[in-house]
Formats: structure tokens, C-alpha cells, sequence
């Protein structure tokens, strides 16, 4: 098995549902044990992360912690940004915020998290 691309990569991941973040941190540590991860389940804690640290990626909630917000500042701050959402729909907007090369979707089912799947915004 190919080594993961996350393992010696800093992320951060951004959910208002803790059962969300603790999914996500158990599916990336299990390809990439060597992935650090921090977690936020509130905006101000977000941006405080945002500000203070280096990502390689951030993973954003749309609804709940002020997603667009914190997606403004992650671009600004120039972090690669991948985006939780039930519904491609707010992608749009997304796209149109920050252009569609700097933003990407993990859809996935309400009461699954951990059967998010890639998918591109339209």
C-alpha cells in the first residue's frame, strides 16, 4: 500500500459535531499515522488555530461554526481548503467567494460521517 499523502502534513478540521471531528481524525490517523491533526468545534477557536498555525489543510463545516467565514480567512492565509456539506449547493457559493481552483467538497450522508466521499464542486 501506497504511503499517504497527509502522513508528516498538518491539518485542521473544523466541526460544530464532535462525533464529526472524531471520525475524521480516526479515518485520516488510519492511512496517515504521521498526519497531525487539530480540531475546533467552535469559530472563535477556528480562527484563533488559523491565525496562530501553518496548515496543509483545512477542513471546514459550512453550517454551525461560520464556515464561509473561517474559508475567507484560511484563503486569505493561503491553506488548501476542503469543505464538509450534505449538499453541493453551498460549493457554489464557495466557488464564487474564493474561485473554484482554491475549494473543494467531502460530501457526505447526515447520520454517517465516516462515509464522506470526494466530491468536486460544480
Amino acid at each position: 500500500m501506497a504511503e499517504s499523502i497527509l502522513n508528516g502534513k498538518r491539518l485542521l478540521a473544523v466541526d460544530d459535531e464532535p462525533d464529526v471531528l472524531e471520525s475524521l481524525e480516526e479515518l485520516v490517523l488510519a492511512d496517515a499515522p504521521g498526519c497531525r491533526i487539530d480540531k475546533a468545534g467552535r469559530y472563535e477557536d477556528a480562527v484563533a488555530l488559523l491565525e496562530r498555525n501553518a496548515y496543509d489543510l483545512v477542513v471546514l463545516d459550512i453550517m454551525g461554526v461560520r464556515g464561509f467565514d473561517l474559508l475567507e480567512t484560511a484563503v486569505r492565509r493561503g491553506f488548501k481548503v476542503a469543505m464538509l456539506t450534505t449538499s453541493l449547493k453551498p460549493m457554489r457559493r464557495a466557488s464564487k467567494v474564493v474561485g473554484a481552483d482554491n475549494t473543494d467538497a467531502l460530501t457526505m450522508p447526515r447520520s454517517n460521517a465516516a462515509n464522506a466521499s470526494r466530491t468536486p464542486p460544480r
